[in-house]
């Protein structure tokens, strides 16, 4: 499935076969079904799982920012990356925590030091992967940092970063302010160098709802995600949010940033995929929209939660399928053949959905790419 088809569903018309993207929810679950991945280059690997899994021409280019190990074990490894934070990842089981931040007090941010975001030589690895890519027909995502994520994710620990937006909003912004910037820069070298979105992965909730208000959306994140989606529309690109959780207080908050591509829509974290798709559906495409816990059901129960999403999801075109969260480990192949079978099936069905060319143009009349 080629950059033409993505283009398709990313202007709401209808892409034929409706595209999809699945991947491995972690480690385990590619060892299980693909062992062979270990061994072979990231192009390799790619067009191994597209062939495995038919998954549409989605390619990643990304600034390259090496992590240093720390410590290794028979079972696990320590890493830091170019921030300071330390990562712990244990295998089989496969997890990983971080154990260290380099902010835990205010008079720390100013010692952090981050990678320079203009350093060709840090954009060499994604040049050539966007020309590789290009000539392939793929349509090239390029990965950029999030903001809430970002912070918590590279300075100071996810409770007192909360802590700070109720109770020091001034040093919350320091610290939005030193990721941010930093991860604009990354997406303008990306998107300079002829990516056709950008990804940001922002976690912002928890199956019961989100991590913080709406007003705390509105008054930290939103300006950040407008000035992204601002910035990719310039270079007539596109932008994708990554956000597991019950967000569903934010969405409008999210979508009135000018955000393209909302993933994963999950029913496993309560969103609301019906209701999303009646308000906006011609002003976001769903990324996601199945269950992670297709390994607890029955093929008959696979085939009809399948059959649902794609009578909602496809409406008005605008649908990539995916799992929420990947292919656990703990499903059988014989279900996961049946999975993958089940959801071609369906593809195939409901590939001519799509506005019709009248509601195509009057819907790219209201937005900016």
């Amino acid at each position: 499935m080629s950059y033409q088809v993505m283009k398709a569903v990313m202007e709401h018309r209808a892409p034929g076969v409706v595209p999809w993207s699945e991947l491995f929810m972690d480690v385990d679950a590619q060892e299980k079904f693909m062992p062979e991945l270990q061994d072979l280059s990231s192009r390799e690997a790619l067009f191994r799982q597209i062939e495995f899994f038919d998954n549409a021409k989605l390619a990643p280019a990304s600034f390259h920012s090496p992590t240093k190990v720390v410590e290794r074990g028979t079972n696990y490894v320590i890493t830091e990356n170019q921030s300071g934070t330390r990562v712990h990842t244990q295998y089989n089981p496969h997890f990983s925590r971080r154990i260290r931040y380099p902010v835990m007090s205010k008079s720390d941010l100013a010692s952090v030091h981050l990678p320079d975001p203009d350093d060709p030589d840090r954009y060499r690895e994604a040049e050539e992967d966007i020309e590789f890519y290009s000539r392939h027909d793929f349509f090239i995502e390029g990965r950029v940092g999030g903001f809430f994520c970002g912070v918590w994710y590279n300075l100071r620990p996810l409770v007192d970063f909360l802590r700070d937006m109720a109770d020091d909003p001034p040093f919350a912004h320091q610290l939005l302010e030193k990721m941010g910037e930093y991860h604009l820069r990354i997406a303008e070298n990306l998107l300079r160098r002829g990516v056709h979105c950008c990804v940001i992965p922002d976690d912002m909730g928890m199956t019961a709802g989100p991590w913080f208000s709406p007003d705390m959306y509105e008054e930290y994140f939103q300006p950040w995600h407008k000035r992204l989606a601002d910035l990719c529309h310039q270079y007539n690109a596109y932008l994708r949010i990554h956000s597991h959780g019950n967000i569903m207080s934010l969405v409008d908050n999210i979508i009135a940033t000018g955000v393209d591509i909302l993933n994963p829509v999950g029913p496993g974290d309560n969103m609301d995929l019906a209701g999303i798709k009646a308000k906006y559906g011609e002003r976001i495409v769903i990324f996601g929209g199945l269950t992670k816990f297709i390994a607890r059901m029955s093929q008959e129960e696979v085939e009809a939660h399948i059959a649902e999403v794609f009578e909602v999801a496809t409406r008005g075109g605008g649908f990539i399928a995916r799992n929420e969260s990947g292919i656990p480990a703990d499903m059988t192949k014989e279900d996961l053949d049946f999975y993958i079978d089940t959801v071609r099936k369906y593809r195939e069905r409901y590939g001519d959905r799509g506005l019709s060319c009248c509601e195509v143009m009057t819907c790219e009349s209201s937005t900016t790419v």
